[in-house]
């Protein structure tokens, strides 16, 4: 036996050897990628014409259907651009065998086998180009179809915004609503079954190194606003660049903090990658949403400053900062709930009704807050005034916005309740945003500011040779110029 196997064994490594050694196949994987990447751009051209074929007919689109070919014209076009970038690196390879066989001499035939094989590594090539070819102008057609699905809501949103549905407070709306909830509540519990089951599926392990994730997270979060703190009152020169420049570094904090978080939670649900590409879009989103919840929140407490009166930027007086400290993340938590909620309806695609009854109640929910801060703030200036009339003067400006703010928070409301749904929310939301687009706006000009006057006040250096602001009067004037560029980009 010891015999037959000495004898066997060079026969068994000459066989390994000629295996080794022998050529594969060059076709055979090519030919299944192009085969399964066939199927998935036929797919993908189907799922683009029918949107296209929808957009283009006469029926009209309700705004969830809109909302959800959007999400479906923006993944196709993710699914189209990581099929071409699958197909590139057999492209290259096949190429490169193309190019190592080289073209045959002129006068002289190839083996056949070479010839052969050639000929199919041309097809092969001829295939593979023209699907990444395909490929890419299905991801730009897909992304057309998603911007033109965007106009189409836009131009859907000004044309609705005089319609008038059923009102809240008559029990027809509640009739439709609870005929619609079984059907709502069954789609909800599918999304809920869906996150829990990826939650299941990534291993104890995961969620203790994420979780160690956010704790570090936080904790570097707190450390970061001490050393923030302790750096821009030792490290900025003296004046109100200290105080703009600690409230930028408040905002970014304050955004990036809750996003860390809700990006990692996000990463946990995916971690298994079960999730469908709706609900992996609704997490994306959502994490945008919580994201600018926190630069809300950041930029109130910024602002306000109620525990740092030295390092308020807004001429307010302490008892009015001080009544105002919670109001930033009250509003921001109703932000998270306003937009969250419309993209929950969204992802579970509930019906006309209910998605009427959920814009009608955050925004109801938008405006009450609005009007709630509002009043405090009001009462907390009518005290001041009270206690010390000569100093406390209210400008007319400020007369007039709060004025035009009541009539469009009253606006809103009445739309709301009498049926004008569309209209009443859409009030209700250009609030919100515009208070936070001016309150961004007034923290960022503050900053051109301080720094125009850092410049305006820094001389030039002793050694230098022929200085350019080198009066106070020229860097007063380049302050002021560039200010107004400042100012006029803001």
């Amino acid at each position: 036996m010891t015999s037959f196997r000495l004898r066997f064994f060079p026969f068994l490594l000459a066989l390994l050897l000629a295996c080794s050694l022998a050529p594969p196949p060059a076709w055979a994987q090519p030919v299944d990628d192009a085969a399964t990447a066939d199927q998935r751009l036929d797919g993908l051209r189907k799922q683009i014409t029918t949107i296209q074929k929808a957009l283009d007919g006469e029926a009209e689109l309700d705004d969830a259907t809109l909302s959800q070919m959007r999400a479906d014209a923006l993944a196709a076009s993710a699914e189209a651009d990581k099929v071409a970038d699958a197909l590139v690196p057999t492209l290259s390879s096949v190429q490169a065998r193309l190019a190592e066989l080289g073209k045959p001499v002129a006068g002289t035939k190839d083996a056949p086998d070479v010839a052969a094989q050639r000929s199919q590594l041309d097809r092969t090539s001829s295939a593979l180009d023209a699907q990444v070819k395909l490929a890419r102008l299905l991801a730009v057609e897909a992304t057309q179809a998603s911007e033109q699905v965007s106009t189409v809501r836009r131009a859907q949103l000004q044309a609705r915004l005089g319609e008038r549905t059923a009102s809240i407070l008559a029990g027809s709306f509640w009739k439709q609503l609870h005929a619609e909830l079984p059907q709502n509540l069954q789609r909800l519990r599918a999304l809920e079954g869906e996150l829990t089951n990826a939650a299941s599926a990534t291993p104890w392990s995961a969620w203790g190194g994420l979780l160690a994730g956010i704790v570090a997270v936080f904790g570097a979060s707190v450390w970061a606003s001490r050393y923030l703190l302790v750096i821009t009152a030792t490290r900025v020169p003296h004046g109100r660049l200290r105080r703009s420049l600690h409230a930028l570094a408040v905002l970014v904090l304050a955004a990036a903090t809750p996003g860390l978080v809700a990006e990692l939670l996000a990463m946990g649900l995916r971690w298994d990658g079960g999730l469908s590409e709706k609900t992996s879009t609704f997490l994306s989103s959502l994490i945008g949403i919580i994201c600018f919840a926190g630069f809300t929140a950041g930029l109130g407490h910024a602002l306000l400053s109620p525990r740092r009166v030295s390092w308020r930027l807004l001429p307010l007086p302490d008892a009015l900062a001080h009544r105002m400290r919670n109001f930033p993340s009250m509003f921001s938590f109703i932000v998270v709930l306003v937009w969250a909620t419309e993209r929950v309806t969204i992802v579970i695609n509930a019906g006309l009704s209910t998605a009427v009854a959920v814009n009608c109640i955050v925004a109801l929910v938008m405006s009450t807050t609005i009007a709630y801060g509002l009043m405090r703030a009001e009462r907390c200036w009518r005290q001041l005034r009270e206690a010390d009339p000569a100093t406390l003067v209210t400008p007319l400006w400020l007369r007039c916005v709060t004025v035009l703010l009541w009539l469009a928070l009253a606006s809103s409301v009445i739309s709301l309740l009498v049926g004008y749904v569309a209209f009443g929310s859409f009030i209700a939301k250009q609030i919100a945003w515009v208070i936070v687009v001016l309150c961004s706006t007034y923290l960022l000009t503050v900053l051109v500011d301080d720094i125009c006057m850092l410049l305006a006040s820094t001389p030039p250096p002793p050694d230098a040779a022929h200085p350019v602001l080198a009066t106070p009067k020229a860097r007063d004037q380049a302050a002021v110029l560039l200010s107004g560029i400042g100012r006029a980009i803001v």
